[in-house]
């Protein structure tokens, strides 16, 4: 009877609380793994600029995070790149909103959100969308919707997207 009463213990108590532990211990292992990456990269970013000169990169190619000597600054920095972006692209935005808070993950580097919305053709939605994977200020798209408004003469598309955005508070 004992034994049996063990033997349930440990099928109900013992073995969940051994596999939450091993996933929790995972889980602290990649995120020191990357963080102990994330170091390493901040450390040697004038030499990889550096290198990425010699083989004829320029190296104003290298993508960098948004930087303010607080939040707001920092949040202000992305809007002048998301509307910069937008203008290069021919995209008409009607709704930028850098107003969020920080994203309270547990990150070592903050990450400011921003949503905009806006109108343009599949040309300008196109080099809108290239300028955020390739320009600087690195962004993660985390929401994108495109839609073809049959309202919107001319074949314009309509764009909503929501990103986040690293950034380094001095």
């Amino acid at each position: 009877m004992m034994a049996a009463l063990a033997v349930v213990a440990s099928a109900l108590v013992i073995f969940p609380f051994v596999r939450h532990w091993t996933a929790r211990e995972e889980q602290i292992a990649v995120a020191e793994r990357k963080l102990g990456e994330l170091r390493w990269l901040a450390q040697h970013r004038d030499e990889m600029v550096a290198a990425a000169g010699r083989r004829g990169e320029q190296s104003d190619a290298v993508r960098t995070f948004i930087s303010g000597r607080t939040p707001a600054l920092a949040s202000s920095s992305l809007q002048r790149a998301l509307q910069r972006y937008a203008e290069s692209s021919g995209l008409s935005v009607n709704s930028l909103d850098v107003a969020g808070a920080p994203d309270s993950s547990p990150s070592p580097i903050p990450v400011l959100p921003a949503t905009l919305s806006g109108v343009g053709d599949i040309f300008a939605v196109t080099d809108f969308l290239s300028a955020l994977r390739k320009e600087s200020p690195v962004m993660d798209v985390n929401q994108l919707t495109v839609v073809s408004n049959s309202a919107l003469r001319d074949g314009l598309l309509r764009i909503s997207l929501a990103v986040r955005a690293p950034a380094v508070i001095r």
